[in-house]
């Protein structure tokens, strides 16, 4: 393989990245990792030998100042990272043997998923003003994250054309992995979607497919999404992600009694062992699943 073409080896796995997912976070992710560890090993990625990885991951590890510290969980995504593309630049001929095969990932730590409790989401979800259109796709997007369990980016990749009021469902074609899934949803949703469509033409534009749309008429950013989020836990004196969302969604389920086989499909998780982390919070019985979020209910 030509200098040049091993300068490159970075932008041509991320344009092969770009083909094989659907989520446009992941790809920047990846691309930002990659030239982060170019850059502090001081030559051509491509060109790492096993050792010069080992070291790499180790100085992270290790939280020194000329590092950012990372948790090891960070550190893991890092790893499958490098694996990925070196993966990809041993099958496309750039190097003859993959320097990952002998690296390690360190053990996953055994944390509890952060939560918002039933009371603090009712909170949430009185924030928004909804007599305005940005105040009611606010209010849709948070009652749709929470309602369906959703990842941030999957419910930003929704399309109108993707809510079924007849099925009570929308269609996840955007999941992490490239899997498609149908998600249900209660009638707390259903009315937040409903109410959301009825002001979405005073923002959206004729040709836009879009479910949530931004002040542009076009599809709502992840950053302009994440700001107003952040606005409505700010306004009722919350501290937490649009993950957490799905992580009440999950504990609140598992809190009810739902079914952990049915909280995997509802979450959209390849592996039982990946829903296993909200096993903590009660035991497995078999319930109806949007029906059991608490956040809806209205305070006695």
């Amino acid at each position: 393989m030509e200098t040049n073409d091993k300068v490159e080896a970075i932008a041509v796995f991320v344009k092969y990245f770009r083909r094989k997912s659907n989520s446009e976070q992941s790809i920047t992710n990846y691309e930002k990792c990659l030239y982060r560890f170019e850059a502090s090993l001081g030559k051509p990625l491509i060109d790492a030998r096993a050792a010069d990885l080992d070291e790499l991951i180790s100085r992270f590890e290790a939280r020194t100042p000329e590092t950012a510290p990372v948790a090891k969980s960070t550190l893991r995504t890092y790893i499958r990272i490098l694996r990925s593309f070196f993966a990809f630049a041993r099958e496309y001929g750039y190097i003859d043997r993959n320097p990952m095969a002998i690296i390690r990932s360190p053990k996953a730590e055994q944390t509890v998923p952060r939560y918002f409790t039933d009371r603090q989401i009712r909170l949430l979800l009185s924030a928004p003003i909804r007599t305005r259109p940005t105040g009611m796709r606010l209010y849709a997007l948070l009652s749709t994250l929470y309602g369906c369990g959703l990842r941030a980016n999957e419910a930003l990749s929704l399309d109108v054309d993707d809510v079924d009021f007849q099925q009570m469902q929308v269609l996840v074609r955007h999941a992490k992995g490239g899997k498609v899934r149908g998600v249900p949803f209660g009638p707390d949703v259903r009315d937040a979607l409903i109410g959301w469509l009825e002001m979405r033409p005073a923002l959206a534009l004729a040709s836009e497919t879009a479910l949530f749309v931004g002040r542009d008429g076009e599809r709502l950013e992840y950053s302009a999404a994440r700001l107003q989020i952040k606005w409505a836990f700010d306004a009722v004196g919350l501290d937490g992600t649009a993950h957490w969302l799905r992580h009440s969604a999950a504990t609140h389920l598992m809190q009810q009694g739902a079914n952990l086989r049915e909280c995997q499909e509802f979450l959209g998780h390849e592996r039982v062992t990946t829903t296993q982390i909200y096993t903590h919070v009660a035991p497995e019985q078999l319930r109806r699943l949007p029906d059991l979020l608490p956040g809806f209910r209205k305070a006695s």
